[in-house]
């Protein structure tokens, strides 16, 4: 009965902690909803887990609580993001001269970087490394955008994930970098550049002008 009623107690240490968990997530989203409404484009602290004890693990999760967990993840922010989407258009409506002023065509971009950001933060609170690039490849801006390149050539599996991580290492450094100076357009032409030869090198010649191929359709 002894050995029972600890771990009666055990599980309950652990509800109580995934709850906590789940709390500070949903404080998180509700706190990125606002910053995000007024233009806010830093990306976020990420909340420190609440641990029951340094020597109590988490119950691993089951593919369904995963699933019912990743799901609850993508319809918050993409309520966030139809929140953005909806005053964008708001602002287009109300100018005569088209898509609105470039400036807030640029926090709306900035806006997007931030939540796609923050929600892979998340996502990676949830899946192991392996099911968050299965997740980014399917869903992701970068994902979908190597897909569509690479989608109808020979590129194996190995290759497509090795580009999408150059790609993303790419979009991750210059997501939030609307600098149109001249030195600040001189140091993304020169990341794209890197880029590129990373992405040959992984690729080959024939793939590769394949890949470029993509950038004049």
């Amino acid at each position: 009965m002894k050995w029972l009623a600890i771990a009666v107690g055990l599980a309950a240490l652990l509800a109580l902690a995934i709850a906590r968990r789940e709390s500070t997530r949903e404080t998180k989203v509700k706190a990125l909803a606002s910053a995000v409404a007024v233009g806010e484009t830093k990306p976020m602290e990420q909340p420190t887990p609440n641990h029951v004890s340094s020597t109590v693990r988490p119950t691993p999760l089951t593919v369904a609580e995963k699933a019912a967990r990743v799901e609850k993840i993508r319809t918050d922010y993409d309520a966030i993001r139809k929140g953005v989407a909806d005053e964008l258009a708001a602002v287009a409506a109300a100018s005569a001269s088209g898509p609105g002023p470039f400036g807030e065509t640029q926090v709306f971009l900035r806006r997007l970087a931030l939540l796609e950001r923050e929600q892979r933060a998340d996502l990676a609170q949830v899946l192991d490394a392996r099911e968050l690039e299965d997740f980014e490849l399917r869903e992701s801006s970068t994902g979908q955008f190597v897909t569509a390149r690479l989608g109808a050539t020979a590129a194996t599996e190995a290759q497509r994930r090795a580009v999408f991580r150059i790609r993303r290492d790419f979009d991750e450094r210059f997501g939030f970098a609307f600098d149109l100076s001249r030195a600040a357009l001189v140091e993304r032409d020169r990341g794209r550049q890197e880029m590129d030869e990373r992405i040959r090198a992984v690729l080959g010649e024939e793939l590769f002008a394949a890949w470029s191929a993509g950038e004049l359709r």
